[in-house]
Order: C-alpha cells, then structure tokens, then sequence
C-alpha cells in the first residue's frame, strides 16, 4: 500500500474533525516522545533502565508492559526517583547524554507541527527536536515560567523541562521524571496544574505520538472534563472543546501449522484500549502502520497534508 492509497483514510470524518478544529486556531498539539523515537531512540523504559544502570540502583525485575498504564507509569517515576536519590549528578548526566548533543537527523512532522496553526503546542519531551522548529513571534517556554494565557499564541511549552542540544547545563529544578519531581511539579500551588486544567478545559487538544500514561494528567483530563460539563449546565455554549489521539492500528501475531506466522488485526485490543480513552473523554482514532523509521509515520503524512508541504518521499505499507 502506497500513501497515494491512504487517500480514503486521510478523508475520514474523524480526521477532518480535527482539520478543521486545528484551522479554526483553538486546538493545542500535545506531543509526546514517540516522535523523536527514531532520532534519540530512548523511550520511557530504555532511559529509566539506563538511570538506574548509571546511579547504581539495585535491579530490578523488568515492567510488565501489560501493567494497567498508570500503574506502569508509577513504577517507572518510582525507579527514576531511586535512581536520583542513590546518585543525582549520574542522574542528570544520563538524561545529558541521551539529548544533550546536536542530531543530524530530525523529524518533519515537528516542522509540520510548527508550521500549522495550532494556539499552542505542549509537550512532554525532554530533546528540543521540536523547539529547534519555532521561530519568532511563537515562543519557547520552559516550566515553571508557563501560563494558560499564552495558549493563543502558537508557542511552544515544555511541561517536563528541557535538554539542549547546543550542551548547555540542564536546570536541575524544572525536569519532571522521578515520583518526587512529579509530586512537586504537580501540586495545585505550582504553575503546571492550573496551566494544564485550563487547556483542557478551554481548548481542543490533539495527542500525539503518546499514550496519557502519567496519572496527573489523567486526572486532569477527568476533572477539566467536569468543568466543561458544569460549564455546559450554566450557559448555553454551541460546542464544548474535543479531545483526540492519533494511535497506531494493533496487530497480533496468528500461528498457524505448517504456514508462516502472519499478522492479524488485533480488534479486542483496540476496543480494550478505546474504553480506557473514553473515561478521559478522548477519542482514538486510528492510523495504519507504514513502513518507515518507526509507528509515526503515517502521522508524519498527516500533518504534511493539513499544512499544505510538498509530498513526502513514497512509503510502502509495513502489513501485509
């Protein structure tokens, strides 16, 4: 399957749902790392296993990727916070070596991304791969200096800190990883959870290229949800904000005697995960895998056609 083929799915009224919210000027991109996945290639586990390596942490038996999300996600925090206690200056040198130097790859759906006319952009990735795509009179904010406010000007927010690409020190107080930096970060008198409950109370949102797995957010995915539900019971609004993720199709291995294992698509899966979506009142809407640097591909095309760009190069599908 070619991309020219994929001209059905980019039509889909879920997806021009989301054209159409992301041109009138009022939905927030939120991404996460998987977009940078091909350039750093460290993910969650990869870099909390690396910290724990480096800070002499204990091992410990590995994270069952069936975990309930944010159950996996307290583990993980959990093991990054044994790994700043046991040795903070090895802590902050991993987190240095892993995005603290220039890549001469990039990502285009982050030029996209920076590009199109989202009112803000937030982010939980600690490379700057996407703030190297901002240019004046969008701008970089880092936590703590983050304000709802500013979700009208197209600017970038980097809710978890930042590792510069250029060397500079990373500033110790504004990384959010460890269980202790999420406890502070999150408390109600800090700048990111009234920042956070304002965008998704007042504002479409668009995840992409992550998965909602840290319990803050979920709950205040759930929270902002009411707001807008006693919003809607005060005064007559003509449509409440909308809340999408862009999620890969799943598929799952089919063993069959004497025959090739093959690929089916994993439909039970999708449902199960779609429920849990719902309860943070997100809609998923799912893209198909294409062959590519990684599962983000087809995101990367995406975004290409909402803002116009010449064609990406062809790629083929990765199913058979």
């Amino acid at each position: 399957m070619s991309l020219s083929d994929l001209q059905d799915f980019f039509n889909t009224s879920s997806l021009k749902a989301i054209e159409s919210c992301v041109k009138q000027g009022n939905c927030v991109a939120f991404v996460g790392s998987g977009l940078s996945s091909s350039v750093y290639g460290t993910g969650w586990n990869e870099l909390v296993e690396k910290l724990c390596r480096e800070c002499a942490v204990p091992s410990a038996p590995p994270i069952s990727s069936i975990l309930d999300k944010a159950e996996r996600a307290r583990q993980l925090t959990g093991r990054a916070g044994q790994a700043k206690r046991s040795n903070a200056d090895a802590y902050y040198k991993v987190l240095k070596e892993c995005y603290g130097y220039p890549s001469h790859n990039s990502r285009r759906g982050y030029q996209f991304i920076a590009e199109l006319p989202f009112c803000g952009c937030i982010t939980i990735n600690y490379d700057d791969l996407l703030a190297q795509q901002f240019r004046p009179p969008k701008r970089l904010y880092v936590i703590p200096e983050i304000s709802a406010t500013e979700l009208r000007t197209g600017s970038l927010f980097h809710i978890h800190g930042i590792v510069r690409s250029d060397g500079t020190e990373i500033d110790r107080d504004n990384i959010v990883l460890s269980d202790d930096e999420f406890d502070l970060h999150y408390n109600p008198d800090r700048t990111l959870r009234p920042f956070l409950h304002s965008a998704f109370t007042f504002k479409d949102i668009l995840f992409l290229g992550c998965s909602i797995d840290e319990a803050p957010i979920q709950t205040l995915l759930e929270v902002s949800y009411k707001c807008q539900q006693d919003i809607q019971r005060c005064r007559e609004v003509r449509r409440m904000p909308m809340r999408f993720i862009l999620l890969p199709e799943e598929f799952k291995k089919i063993e069959e005697s004497n025959q090739e294992p093959r690929l089916s698509r994993d439909t039970h899966q999708e449902q199960i995960q779609d429920a849990c979506y719902s309860k943070y009142k997100v809609q998923v809407v799912r893209y198909p895998l294409l062959r590519g640097p990684d599962k983000y591909t087809a995101i990367d095309e995406l975004l290409r056609r909402w803002s116009g760009t010449d064609s990406l190069l062809e790629i083929s599908s990765c199913m058979p």
